[in-house]
């Protein structure tokens, strides 16, 4: 372990199968961006430093502190260089929901690669897949694993910062945390910590009222016009914050659009969407699960929810007990 005032950790920041949102989310850190090579040595960082992955070959392994990886593992190059980077590094942390829980990038896993290149390029199209050879060169794509996985499903990771993306808060805050631990300032918190967030449900820390119930139907956010201090499960609107772990500060919620989980579970569940399924069923009335099973409630209660693997899933898809039960996919377990 390094000691306090040792040589800087060095830093490595990698973005895979993803919209680069977690790697803009380091813009957001104002002053603090400016300070981080002052605070770390940047080994690898496509958005701010000019590095390849040939770099990556010229080091051993523990010449990387800390790295961190965003975006879900789609494809045979984003295993490779990840599983390159694990070698090297000393704490590998799954930075954003993609790495974390797959993200929305992780619905694709309601089918398959061959569904998925069909609707994007139609029938019979002309799909970019494979070798081709142009100017005298061998060109190649990368190939599509058979579903998209969060990085810890793939290699082992020490710690988790979560969001889509992370907010200043929580960036900061792990980051802190982070530098301290490769320093050999502090211990480092047990394998999978969650960094930078709460381990409470997020609505302990939302500023609106906790709702009454019950709760009958569920509405489009373009269908009402929110009130401003009342829970918006009971005004209708869907709502994952029952279901999410706190610390982004409920940005959203304070803006009048639900929660849509993007934090990911809390400390224990296995399947976000069936734990906010569990909160509807709760807000529906003080019965029996049976009785709420049993009832025409219930049912119109389930219709109302618009796109229910997107609305409940939509960012831990491809990390729930419901992803591995998709029929007919190569893959599942």
């Amino acid at each position: 372990m390094r000691a306090g005032g040792s040589p800087r950790p060095r830093l490595a920041v990698y973005w895979a199968s993803a919209c680069g949102g977690c790697q803009a989310a380091f813009l957001d850190l104002g002053e603090d961006l400016l300070a981080l090579e002052e605070r770390f040595e940047i080994v690898l960082f496509p958005l701010l430093v000019d590095f390849t992955e040939d770099d990556l070959e010229a080091l051993s392994p523990g010449d990387i502190d800390l790295c961190l990886v965003s975006g879900g593992m789609r494809n045979d190059h984003d295993l490779r260089v990840a599983g390159r980077l694990r070698e090297l590094s000393r704490f590998m942390v799954a930075l954003g929901a993609c790495a974390h829980l797959g993200s929305v990038l992780g619905l694709a896993n309601t089918g398959t690669v061959e569904e998925l290149l069909e609707a994007v390029y139609g029938p019979g199209g002309p799909v970019p897949r494979g070798s081709t050879t142009a100017g005298g060169e061998v060109l190649s794509l990368p190939e599509s694993l058979p579903r998209i996985r969060p990085l810890g499903e793939v290699m082992p990771v020490d710690f988790v910062i979560p969001g889509c993306p992370p907010e200043r808060r929580t960036l900061a805050a792990a980051l802190g945390l982070l530098e301290a631990v490769a320093r050999g300032e502090m211990e480092a918190p047990p394998r999978g910590s969650v960094l930078g967030a709460s381990d409470v449900a997020l609505c302990e820390e939302c500023p609106r009222e906790r709702p009454t119930g019950p709760l009958e139907t569920l509405r489009r956010l373009h269908e009402v016009d929110p009130v401003p201090d009342r829970c918006l499960l009971d005004q209708g609107l869907l709502c994952l914050g029952p279901a999410t772990r706190g610390g982004c500060g409920a940005v959203c919620i304070e803006a009048g659009a639900g929660c849509r989980g993007c934090y990911g579970p809390l400390e224990g569940v296995s399947d976000q969407g069936a734990r906010m399924l569990g909160a509807l069923v709760a807000l529906g009335g003080p019965r029996s699960f049976e009785e709420v099973a049993a009832g025409e409630e219930a049912e119109a209660l389930a219709d109302s929810v618009a796109d229910p693997v997107g609305s409940l899933y939509r960012f831990s898809f491809a990390a729930s007990l419901l992803d591995r039960l998709v029929p007919g996919k190569e893959g599942t377990s």
